[in-house]
């Protein structure tokens, strides 16, 4: 993955979280600082972008039903 050789040559690059679509994790968290951009991390060209600025758009994006 491209922003792991980043981080491994210490290129800059913006925070990124790595979360699986079934996660534990507190998405919550992420968005508290302001809007994120979601990529799938396996997509070419950008096709499964998506900039989101609530839990509930970040939900949809992803194609959760939970909240």
């Amino acid at each position: 993955m491209f922003y792991l050789e980043c981080l491994e040559h210490k290129i800059p690059t913006p925070l990124t979280y790595l979360i699986p679509k079934k996660s534990n994790y507190n998405k919550k968290k992420i968005l508290v600082e302001g809007p994120v951009v979601i990529k799938a991390v396996f997509s070419d060209k950008g096709l499964c972008m998506g900039r989101v600025k609530t839990f509930e758009e970040f939900n949809d994006k992803l194609g959760n039903k939970q909240v």
